[in-house]
């Protein structure tokens, strides 16, 4: 799979150190996830011998492998999510899922950061950051994922399910 956002990095776990994506981050009301990852620009998803998630070297190009993350400025009541038109439910599977958080007890507001495995070339999906408007990040097959604004999706005439850049509308919620 065609990998997008996916910058694995040297983690030290014990005495050993790995090269993985960091999903999310430590602490009270956050869920931090490290997925083993080579440094390879085609990837697949699979699991370790504990059935926890990794990443491993993929020798096809068909489809995307994505890290999305919603991490924004520091705000109140801040819920940064990631979500998709129901015609996708199934077909994009969440590989890894990790949340931070703002203040000290994790309770001012929240994001999420996850991989997204599909076989799919071309899809969009709606991203709402932490602090902003949401966002249409656009995958095409043979070019560069695009963030699009809204007025941009609506002029490709794509299904938006009702959703703004302010409300998700019918859109799923990964």
């Amino acid at each position: 799979m065609k990998t997008f956002n996916i910058q694995p990095r040297p983690v030290k776990i014990g005495e050993i150190e790995i090269s993985a994506v960091v999903l999310g981050e430590k602490g009270r009301g956050r869920t931090q996830t490290i997925v083993p990852c080579p440094e390879n620009d085609l990837l697949e998803p699979g699991l370790s011998k504990t059935n926890r998630p990794r990443l491993n070297p993929s020798s096809s190009n068909a489809g995307w492998l994505s890290r999305i993350s919603t991490e924004g400025s520091y705000v109140r009541g801040a819920n940064g999510n990631v979500s998709a038109p129901p015609s996708l439910a199934g077909m994009v599977q969440v590989v890894a899922k990790g949340n931070g958080a703002f203040g000290d007890a994790g309770r001012i507001g929240t994001w999420v950061d996850l991989i997204l495995a599909t076989h799919l070339e071309s899809f969009h999906i709606r991203v709402k950051p932490s602090r902003g408007d949401a966002y249409i990040l656009l995958f095409q097959e043979g070019a560069t994922p695009a963030k699009i604004s809204y007025s941009e999706a609506e002029a490709l005439d794509l299904d938006l399910c009702s959703s703004t850049s302010t409300s998700k509308g019918e859109m799923i919620t990964f």
